[in-house]
């Protein structure tokens, strides 16, 4: 199950969220909340993504879910969040459910989030811990998971 990596999940919510909204209507709330502001949540989340990527990328360090890291990074987003681009990920598909305006709509951003709380963050934390031990113990406490 490797090459699930959490982009392919993010595109597989967002075809959820729209297919769900057309086909399951349940509950709109555009009647009471601008649909427009989704695109700012959705922008947000984006933006935390390519952040984090950029310094990812700039360091060296291991971008990819299923490879080991070479930096343990605490700076940043990672001064917020143990795991900025999950939660960019997230923020991201907020945004389209809000712009989808359907109750169903925010299904596969739970989905998001339960795969990525129960799969992924706990693959990269086991390498994160194996690799820099202590140091990622110490940042784990000072740093919460999500926010």
């Amino acid at each position: 199950m490797h090459f699930f990596i959490p982009p392919f999940l993010f595109a597989t919510c967002i075809l959820l969220q729209y297919a769900l909204s057309k086909w399951i209507p349940l509950w709109s709330f555009s009647d009471w909340l601008d649909p427009q502001i989704g695109y700012w949540f959705f922008a947000l989340g984006v933006g935390m993504i390519a952040i984090t990527g950029l310094q990812m990328v700039s360091v060296r360090t291991e971008i990819h879910t299923f490879k080991m890291p070479r930096q343990l990074l605490t700076s940043g987003m990672f001064n917020i969040s143990r795991n900025p681009i999950y939660l960019g990920f997230s923020i991201a598909l907020l945004g389209a459910a809000l712009r989808l305006g359907t109750i169903t709509a925010l299904l596969p951003m739970a989905l998001f989030i339960f795969i990525a709380n129960s799969w992924y963050i706990p693959f990269e934390e086991r390498n994160l811990e194996q690799v820099f031990g202590e140091d990622f113990r110490r940042y784990s406490r000072k740093v919460r998971r999500w926010l």
